[in-house]
């Protein structure tokens, strides 16, 4: 809608009346003196510019010019007479040019007059078109109100219209189909009919052939059954024979469950015997370590390549199977006697039937380390880890720890304890440690230091320390570790390649009902025999070069040296001899902890010397008593063996 626009109101042109300017009253006004000097300082337009002047402008401007003074000379001044003539003369044309100026300005006013009755009949003129304009925009915004409203009625009939039409043609869709539906219904009505009717004429038919061949049955049974009643009558007789032998049978059968039940009892009575004698045996088995001392030494042999490798004979003499002997083919016979003697027929499981023993103390906060020791070739880090991808019975020492951790802490959650498993594994080569689970460029780059806290508990720096979500992680860990170690030993120098491992597992608990927790750690060390004469138990100085080939000498030096003050009780035991030492320093300096060392060797011929040397090694760590109770053994183990004779008396 266009917006109406008022118009301003003006005066009447009857009532318009001329008003005389300022500038008139001011000139009309002032003295003639004084006019005069106003109108010699009015400034004349500049030249070539326009401008517009009121009717008489340019006559009365024509006049003034006609009356400029004439220039007259200057008098001197003591000429007062002609001074005083020329005043006179100036005041006359000053005069002429006074009336002059009142005409003109009386023609201007008239002039001015006459203009202000036009502009008046002008703005009347306007103000009457403007009534009009209103008007004819009133009309307009009119009629289009009116165009919208019936531009309105037209949108709603032809929306009517559409809703009409889909309407009716929804309800004839809909009248359509259901007249097909009931077309289609009927139709199938009539085929089901049908199919029903053939069906009754086909089945009439069958039945009428069954009824005639059951008419041929029943004249053929009727002769079947009186050969059944003959038979019948000679089954009742069986029956009743059976009959007999079932109930003799059920006696049986109940005196039998009764036996049954009665051995069932008997079987779990021996079992808790079993369990109790177990108890016993493991206390006997407690005692005799603690009368020992905390380390055991086994002896582990290698079975032989094929049949035409040269082979020195190897006998275990006792069925305890704590003797080996040497046999060469050149030379005395050489016997040793450890705590255990596994032959080339012992499976993994049986080694670690003796290392289980050894996880409770880790799990109640204890700690124990398990030494893999011998040449090259005989079979250390495949009792530890196991071959690479083997099945569950030929797993080594480590992956079996693990599973049976995480057993224990299932078994345990009834408890309220909850366990966590951190794993880390070190390579020590040169004196110089090695990551073996940190990526492979810091492998060989970083360094790790060995830092002591209380109790000569011993944290390697830098080193990659990876918690255990469960137990089929460490199959992944072993392979990083050999890729880590053949890459290690790859940019190594030949004489430097072989050095000592150490798999470290920390094992913490949580009672949750208690609150008391408990840090248990495992040490699994793969130790690398020394190719020359050692004698590290004996306190006797050594042959120290100084050069890198001696460091696993070294090593396996300051590792004798240990246990021997260890063994003699010294009062001071320097572990930071060697990398290796320094790093356990923590188990051996705790009175309990668990110490299992395996020596490992090969029946080869070819390696008869290293495999001489490894045992004699071995016999002297076993020559050594750690932590020894001082108790007789006669007396513990007899009083434990009148219990258990007590026991079996009582069974």
């Amino acid at each position: 809608m266009r917006a109406t626009r008022t118009p301003t109101p003006t005066p009447a042109a009857g009532r318009s009346r001329v008003v005389p300017s300022a500038k008139t009253k001011a000139v009309s006004s002032q003295p003639a003196s004084t006019r005069v000097t106003t109108r010699s300082r009015s400034v004349t337009p500049a030249s070539g510019t326009s401008q517009a002047q009121p009717r008489g402008a340019g006559k009365a401007a024509g006049a003034s010019e006609d009356m400029d003074l004439p220039a007259k000379k200057k008098r001197a001044a003591w000429d007062t007479k002609g001074r005083l003539q020329d005043m006179e003369e100036l005041t006359g044309a000053l005069y002429q040019m006074l009336n002059k100026s009142t005409g003109n300005i009386t023609e201007m006013t008239q002039s001015l007059v006459s203009n202000s009755n036009k502009i008046s009949e002008l703005e009347s003129f306007r103000q009457g078109l403007e009534s009009k304009v209103v008007g004819k925009e009133i009309e307009n915004n009119d009629i289009l109100q009116k165009m919208s409203t019936v531009e309105q009625e037209i949108f709603m009939l032809n929306r009517k219209h559409l809703d009409d039409t889909k309407t009716l043609k929804s309800k004839h869709t809909r009248e359509v189909e259901v007249q097909l539906s009931t077309q289609a219904s009927l139709q199938r009505e009539h085929d089901a009919v049908e199919t029903r009717l053939l069906h009754a004429t086909n089945h009439l038919e069958q039945e009428t052939r069954e009824s005639a061949n059951l008419r041929t049955t029943i004249s053929n049974q009727s002769s079947t059954c009186i050969a059944f009643e003959t038979d019948n009558r000679g089954l009742r007789l069986n029956i009743e024979n059976i009959e007999g032998t079932i109930t003799a049978r059920e006696s049986e059968i109940e005196r039998l469950e009764r036996e049954l039940c009665d051995s069932q009892t008997l079987a779990r009575q021996l079992q808790q015997k079993v369990k109790e004698e177990e108890a016993i045996r493991r206390k006997l088995y407690h005692a005799i370590m603690d009368l020992k001392g905390h380390i055991r030494v086994f002896c582990r042999v290698r079975p032989h390549g094929p049949p035409d490798d040269s082979v020195t004979s190897i006998t275990y003499p006792d069925l305890e199977g704590q003797d080996v002997v040497l046999a060469p083919a050149k030379g005395p016979q050489c016997p040793f006697t450890f705590d255990k003697v596994f032959a080339p027929t012992s499976s993994q499981e049986d080694i670690f039937d003796d290392v289980s023993q050894m996880l409770p103390s880790v799990l109640s906060g204890g700690i124990a380390c398990v030494f893999a020791y011998g040449s090259t070739e005989t079979g250390k880090t495949y009792t530890l880890e196991g071959p690479a991808g083997s099945a569950e019975e030929s797993m080594g020492l480590i992956p079996r720890s693990i599973l049976q951790f995480y057993e224990a802490a299932r078994a345990s959650e009834s408890n309220e304890w909850r366990y966590s498993l951190e794993v880390q594994y070190i390579g020590i080569y040169n004196e110089i440690i090695y990551d073996l689970q940190g990526p492979e460029e810091s492998s060989t780059c970083l360094a790790h230091e060995i830092h002591s806290g209380p109790g000569g508990k011993a944290t390697v720096s830098g080193v990659t320390k990876v918690e255990l979500t469960s137990a089929v992680m460490i199959g992944s860990l072993l392979r990083v570790a050999q890729r880590r170690r053949a890459a290690i030993e790859a940019s190594l120098k030949d004489s430097h390649r072989h050095g000592h491992s150490v798999f470290t597992i920390r094992v913490t608990g949580v009672n949750s009902g208690t609150g008391k927790t408990t840090e248990g750690v495992l040490h699994f060390v793969d130790l690398v025999s020394s190719d020359s004469q050692l004698d590290t138990v004996k306190n006797e100085p050594g042959t120290r070069d100084g050069g890198k080939k001696q460091a696993v000498d070294q090593s396996l030096k300051c590792l004798g040296d240990v246990f021997l003050a260890l063994s003699n009780k010294d009062s001071q035991v320097y572990y930071r001899g060697s990398k290796l030492t320094h790093l356990l320093q923590g188990a051996f300096m705790d009175g309990s902890a668990k110490m299992l060392f395996i020596v490992h060797i090969s029946s080869l011929s070819a390696h008869l010397e290293h495999t001489l040397r490894s045992l004699r090694f071995a016999a002297k760590v076993n020559s050594c008593v750690l932590g020894g109770s001082g108790v007789s053994p006669s007396s513990s183990i007899s009083s434990s063996t009148a219990t258990i004779g007590r026991r079996v008396k009582a069974t």
